[in-house]
């Protein structure tokens, strides 16, 4: 038989969930084949991030699906764990014992107290405190952090994904050996992933209930600062492109520039139209509405592209008044 196994399936984009349930839809008898799909999720993420699609709940009322709920490691496991993260540096038993109990059988609330722990040298410091969940253990680790480094790590927070190296080097207006150090401090403190198989360098957080620690470090004006400069990161980087286009206007309507945003939403859904993705040409004429006067501030060949894309959509509606208009 055939085992395929995904992990962290709490972060699926939609593509991964429709070919996950085509596939077990289609696995069903009696067309079934030796296929096991091995699926991992952590159920903590997913509180972390309610407003994304998700993957588990859309499965689980599936007749070939099966869950099995892992039991929290045991004192003298936990304890193993915690030495295995801290064996480089002096940290008593007593204070091993001390994080394992605290943890509650959660390994990863301990490996990132235990990390913290290396980040200072060893045994804690007398006015130090023992986190009390994991999003307070990554607020203790963030703040550990310098200024530089915690502020790159905000801007590739509020990029998202798995942004290329250089916009993230634009988007944090430092010099570039600012810039490294403080790339190397976050992958060297298990902050970041950098993945290195591309043409380019990609980065991203180590996981989003630390993504969403760092974001609500930022005050509303400093994210929409930020936002504005990671917009044009996007552009000068890479031009009036799709993927920079759509990224520009991704930013700027969350910094509330929806006038400016406009134009690279409507380029976003023109290329989406050339690639045949009506799903994304309707998300993107949803985002756009009506641009109302902002039309008027364009160039002709882009007040007949979104007619255009109206005409598309109402058409394939049955909208056909409001096709006729956009004629």
């Amino acid at each position: 038989p055939l085992v395929i196994g995904l992990e962290d399936v709490q972060w699926s984009d939609p593509g991964t969930i429709e070919l996950v349930n085509t596939m077990l839809l289609r696995l069903t008898p009696p067309k079934a084949a030796q296929i096991l799909l091995v699926l991992t999720y952590r159920g903590e993420d997913v509180v972390a991030q309610p407003s994304r699609p998700l993957l588990v709940p859309t499965i689980e009322a599936l007749n070939n699906v099966y869950s099995l709920t892992l039991k929290p490691l045991g004192q003298e496991d936990m304890e193993e764990v915690i030495r295995s993260v801290t064996v480089n540096v002096p940290v008593g038993p007593n204070t091993i014992s001390q994080l394992a109990r605290a943890a509650r059988g959660n390994p990863r609330f301990a490996v990132e107290v235990a990390r913290s722990l290396v980040v200072t040298g060893g045994s804690p410091a007398s006015d130090w405190k023992l986190p009390t969940s994991l999003l307070d253990a990554y607020r203790h680790r963030l703040d550990s952090l310098d200024k530089t480094s915690r502020d790159v790590s905000r801007c590739i927070a509020l990029l998202g994904g798995m942004p290329p190296l250089p916009i993230i080097h634009r988007a944090s207006s430092l010099d570039e050996e600012e810039f490294t150090e403080a790339i190397n401090v976050l992958e060297q403190r298990k902050v970041i992933d950098v993945d290195h198989r591309g043409d380019e360098d990609r980065v991203q957080l180590r996981s989003e209930a630390l993504r969403t620690v760092v974001l609500d470090s930022l005050s509303g004006s400093q994210a929409k600062a930020l936002h504005r400069r990671a917009a044009a990161a996007w552009l000068k980087a890479r031009g009036p492109r799709a993927e920079s286009s759509g990224q520009a206007a991704r930013h700027l309507y969350a910094a509330g520039e929806h006038r400016a945003a406009f134009p690279h939403a409507l380029e976003a859904a023109y290329h989406a139209g050339e690639a045949l993705d009506y799903a994304a040409v309707r998300r993107w004429m949803a985002q756009i509405g009506d641009p109302g006067s902002a039309l008027q501030e364009v160039s002709p060949n882009a007040v007949y592209r979104f007619q255009m894309l109206r005409f598309l959509l109402l058409f394939g509606d049955g909208e056909l008044e409001g096709a006729q208009e956009a004629v």
